[in-house]
This record gives structure tokens, C-alpha cells and sequence, in this order.
């Protein structure tokens, strides 16, 4: 159960602002649109030791970290501790997941709140927000990858029916973005049928290189099918 420590709110709707601009660098998202933000915000304390978020429950709310340490657990592992400026449970929120995290303060924290419901809402009306959050999302998976030196499979194990390698018409692209256990298994028909209207199909040898590690990457890729092939 959180249990706070029961001060009275000690940060002006300025400070907020100067606090989420820290987390929030990219100037897309304006000082107007922080200022919605921040009024939206409410001001937590906790005392060491109280629980924040439960581990193997989603997230009802995400805390900006102002004060103080918070340790971040999931499925029962420690992952490490976060300090002021770190954003807890916002990427869980994005990323609609049903398990979450563990966040349990280390010391007497000082947070602001948003609750999972004003959030998505903040999300639906401010893009720049969302973008940003995703990019930091994007950020930290990246930084996991090349630390556990592994590339996850983001896109389903197995196919119903294979697709052909000569070209996809339109409706055998909308099938494959939609595919269960891929990216956008979630995603709007609507929102995917401009993706499949955009995207251009493309047959790559063995040995092309796409893009080299330290380069801006300046598109993205999802394999349709590979084939094998005897040398």
C-alpha cells in the first residue's frame, strides 16, 4: 500500500514546468503544453520503504521522480534504482503492459503523479508527448539490446501461410502489419492502411548492408520472409 508522508504541496506550477522540461528535453513539446501538464500533476511523498507501484500489476499511475530513490523491480528480479529525473512506470503505461514493474522507495521520495487514465488522455491530445515518451522508450530497449548483446524477435514465430518474396499488394500488407504478435497487432486499421499506402516493398541480397551501428538510421525495415541458401 503507498503510504505518504503527509506534507503540503511545496512546488509551484513553475518548478513543475522547470522539472518536466529536464525529462522532456525535445523542443517539440512546448511550454504551453507543459504547463497543461504540470497542472494535471500531483504532488506524492512517500516514505522509505513504501511501495509505489506492485510488481505483476499494470500500472494505475506514472511518477516523475523530484527527490529521493526508488528501486525497480520485475517478475521478482531487481533491475536497479532510479533517482530524481527518472520516470516510473510511464513506459509501461505506453506500452499497455499488463505486468509492469516494481517501485519501492529506497528513501523519503518527493514525486509528481499522473494517474494511467490523464496520461493516455495527455498522450491523445499532445503527440509531441507521446513521441518523446516513445523515443525514451526506444532509447532504453536499444541500451538493453547492446548490453545483453542480443536482437529480440519483435514479430510473430510462426505464419499461417507463408508470403510470397515477389511483392505484397495492399490488402497482403494490411494482413501482415496486423499480424498477431507483431508490432502493431494493436494499431487502428485505419492508422496501418496509410502505413501499407507508404511502405515500399523491397528485395535485399544476401549481404547488403541496411545500416551500419553509429549511423542515423533514416528508415526502418520489417522482414516479410528470408530464404536460405547453400553457398
Amino acid at each position: 500500500m503507498k503510504e505518504q508522508m503527509g506534507v503540503e504541496a511545496t512546488l509551484s506550477i513553475f518548478e513543475k514546468i522547470l522539472h518536466l522540461r529536464t525529462i522532456q528535453a525535445s523542443s517539440a513539446v512546448s511550454a504551453g503544453q507543459l504547463s497543461v501538464v504540470a497542472d494535471e500533476m500531483r504532488e506524492r511523498s512517500f516514505k522509505v520503504g513504501s511501495v509505489l507501484m506492485r510488481d505483476g500489476e499494470a500500472p494505475v499511475a506514472a511518477y516523475f521522480l523530484v527527490r529521493g530513490r526508488v528501486r525497480v523491480s520485475r517478475r521478482g528480479q531487481i533491475l536497479g534504482e532510479v533517482g530524481a529525473g527518472a520516470a516510473v512506470g510511464m513506459g509501461a503505461i505506453v506500452s499497455r503492459d499488463a505486468l509492469g514493474f516494481g517501485a519501492v522507495a529506497t528513501t523519503d521520495v518527493l514525486a509528481l503523479e499522473l494517474d494511467r487514465e490523464t496520461l493516455v488522455d495527455i498522450f491523445e491530445d499532445f503527440f509531441p508527448f507521446l513521441l518523446e515518451a516513445i523515443q525514451e522508450s526506444a532509447r532504453r530497449h536499444l541500451d538493453f539490446v547492446r548490453r545483453m548483446k542480443q536482437v529480440p524477435s519483435t514479430l510473430a514465430a510462426t505464419r499461417p501461410e507463408p508470403f510470397l518474396l515477389d511483392g505484397l499488394d495492399f490488402v497482403e500488407r494490411l494482413l501482415f502489419l496486423k499480424m498477431p504478435g507483431g508490432p502493431f497487432e494493436r494499431s487502428s486499421v485505419d492508422a496501418l492502411a496509410e502505413v501499407a499506402q507508404r511502405a515500399q516493398y523491397r528485395s535485399i541480397e544476401p549481404g547488403t548492408t541496411l545500416w551500419s551501428e553509429g549511423e542515423r538510421a533514416g528508415d526502418a525495415c520489417l522482414v516479410v520472409a528470408h530464404v536460405h541458401s547453400d553457398y
